[in-house]
């Protein structure tokens, strides 16, 4: 006889969005025969608490139904929980039915590896280990089961293929929709390096070894299958532990072959899982780094997509020790289980949406000279009601780029924005915000996001390109340019003391009339990038990136600039002067220091130009002349 023994169980629902464990059970059955398989070792406590001792994986489909079938294996217990969920995602998740299978008959178990099933509530079982446990004999082989009318019903035990170690287990459905006498067994041989594919009567159909090259596996732990209709072959994809990478193979499921490779970010040979979503998305369970990383398979390469972060700090620090990775059609959840936490092992249903921001072309746009931006960005998983608007600074949606009430592709994006509202109207000069944003597809009641699921924001600024100083201008306080400030011919802007101007990334200030700088000993005048200090001597040393242009004096008349007391950092080249007159120029540089630039002073045809306790600091090149250049230094250092 094959039993199937009903556990007494109850059933604690949990939906806040503070947690996204959602069931666990207290077991109240059966322990005095399962306290005698681990000889007094597990505590009365450990299953008061939880059904689970040690949750070592699960795996979920959809049924013909619509249902869920969600298997959780219970390694410890030598077991599996099996579950039927109702996948409203209007409502709370419910359970609609639940039991546990294991016993010493036909159908008990050692060491459960993995589980899997089909649409047809097929479930397969794979075994391996090479001794005696919990007084059975040492087996390593698949077993089949079917769930019939809400119980799960032992069928046959598989072992003539010649299995060592199978670490992973698959059902694959193959094309007849109205019967599963097709459908077959995907199955890592860990031991033997290979993939073995039989039918469910555990008929050999196909292996696939490679005894080296890039196609060789090394500890093959999981695997997943996909049909590829439009080439009308398989498509394997397979954790292959041993060289931390996962593999895609494809072809007849008698004749796979190797089509390329990932190396994983992952730091352990721990045994990976994976899974993969409607959309053909691959999630790949870190189970050392307690997190999970997101590929994409583009048909040429794996794509990375995004992945939680480390140890015990995914969202709401939900992954400790994650043993289980699962995904099934239609059902609006990733599935992780957890080895034990402070639910002493449970059951993660989490969402999944990351919008991340690639490039932007400019993040400060004149759109009176037609200029525009580009923003690039990457989607993780399809997003609904997705929505690109900008925002102004009182958080007013003033233009609308993108919406879309239907599913929008995963996978990269980009729009542009030209500086104009709804109407075709320029905006008024200021910081704008491109918000990007959609719902999760798998964003439910009752479920966290394991990924930070947030809005994009982009900052892009509309500024003039070229701020003209026309006539006689005075500045004091504190200024910034954020592209380039021009003083006309004839024209002059005097600093007066104390002035700051912060110029921005790539910002330049071009003189062609005079700028008059009267900074004092006591209040200089600061001109450049400084990062919050205003001492002298004290400046930011930006990255080579992040500089500004500097001060350019081009002139083909005399110049009569002067600068006391004037601090000029982080610019590209701090002071550029060139002279293009055969009359000497009359610029003055009285108590100034040029700091944290590429070039500190760059002089072309520039003769008659006076520094007086000139200091250079912190540049790539302190000072250079050509040979036409006549500068005269006093009291001035390099």
């Amino acid at each position: 006889m094959h039993k199937v023994l009903n556990i007494l169980a109850v059933l604690l629902l949990s939906v806040s969005s503070s947690s996204a464990v959602i069931f666990e059970y207290a077991y109240k059955g059966d322990f005095e025969n399962n306290l005698s398989r681990f000889n007094d070792e597990v505590s009365q406590d450990a299953f008061d608490e939880s059904l689970f001792y040690n949750i070592d994986g699960c795996h979920a489909v959809t049924l013909q139904d619509g249902s869920v079938l969600l298997l959780v294996v219970d390694g410890s217990l030598g077991s599996f929980v099996y579950s039927i969920i109702n996948p409203d995602v209007t409502d709370d998740l419910e359970i609609c039915g639940f039991g546990n299978y294991h016993g010493t008959e036909e159908g008990s178990f050692g060491v459960i590896t993995d589980v899997a099933a089909d649409k047809w509530g097929n479930i397969a079982v794979s075994e391996a280990f090479s001794a005696t446990v919990y007084g059975q004999p040492p087996n390593d082989r698949v077993q089949i089961f079917r769930l019939i009318n809400g119980e799960v019903v032992w069928q046959r035990s598989i072992t003539t293929l010649s299995l060592s170690a199978p670490e992973g287990v698959c059902i694959a459905e193959m094309d007849d929709p109205d019967s599963d006498e097709d459908n077959v067994l995907l199955i890592t041989d860990s031991r033997n390096d290979r993939i073995v594919v039989s039918d469910l009567e555990g008929n050999l159909i196909g292996t696939y070894f490679q005894a080296n090259g890039d196609g060789a596996l090394d500890v093959p732990v999981d695997l997943e299958w996909q049909p590829d209709v439009i080439q009308n072959s398989e498509i394997i994809y397979v954790i292959d532990s041993g060289k931390q990478r996962f593999v895609k193979l494809q072809g007849p499921l008698d004749n796979l072959s190797f089509q390329y490779d990932c190396i994983t970010p992952f730091e352990n040979p721990e045994p990976f899982r994976m899974t993969l979503d409607q959309f053909g998305q691959l999630y790949v369970l870190d189970t050392y780094n307690a997190r999970i990383v997101k590929y994409r398979d583009t048909g040429m390469e794996f794509e990375y997509l995004t992945k939680t972060s480390g140890f015990g700090k995914g969202s709401a620090g939900l992954l400790c020790y994650p043993t289980g990775i699962a995904m099934a059609k239609g059902f609006p959840h990733i599935i992780v289980t957890e080895q034990y936490t402070k639910y002493s092992g449970g059951v993660l249903f989490i969402n999944d949406l990351v919008i991340t921001l690639n490039t932007v072309s400019k993040t400060i746009i004149d759109p009176n000279i037609g200029e525009t931006t580009v923003i690039n960005y990457k989607l993780s998983e399809y997003a609904n009601n997705f929505s690109v608007e900008v925002y102004n600074s009182q958080e007013q949606v003033v233009r609308t780029l993108d919406e879309q009430v239907g599913a929008v592709a995963s996978g990269d994006h980009s729009i542009i924005w030209d500086g104009k509202n709804d109407l075709g109207q320029v905006l008024a000069e200021g910081v704008y915000t491109v918000r990007i944003g959609g719902d999760d597809p798998y964003n439910v009641p009752g479920a966290t996001d394991i990924f930070a699921t947030s809005p994009l924001n982009v900052s892009v600024e509309i500024r003039p390109e070229t701020v003209m100083i026309v006539g006689n201008v005075q500045w004091e306080g504190e200024h910034t340019v954020h592209r380039n400030l021009q003083i006309n011919s004839g024209s002059t802007l005097t600093l007066m003391p104390g002035t700051v101007i912060n110029c921005r990334e790539d910002a330049s200030i071009i003189v062609d009339g005079t700028l008059i700088s009267n900074g004092t000993a006591e209040q200089p005048v600061r001109i450049g990038k400084f990062f919050g200090y205003f001492c002298l001597g004290v400046a930011y040393s930006p990255p080579i990136l992040d500089y500004w242009q500097g001060i350019s004096i081009i002139s083909p008349n005399p110049n009569e600039s002067q600068f006391n007391y004037t601090i000029i950092s982080g610019a590209q080249t701090g002071m550029y002067i060139l002279h293009v007159d055969s009359m000497p120029s009359e610029v003055r540089l009285n108590n100034v220091t040029i700091e944290s630039c590429q070039f500190g002073l760059y002089c072309l045809g520039a003769f008659g130009v006076e520094c007086n306790s000139l200091r250079v600091l912190d540049c790539e090149t302190g000072i250079y002349l050509d040979d036409s250049s006549s500068v005269d230094f006093n009291g001035s250092s390099d």
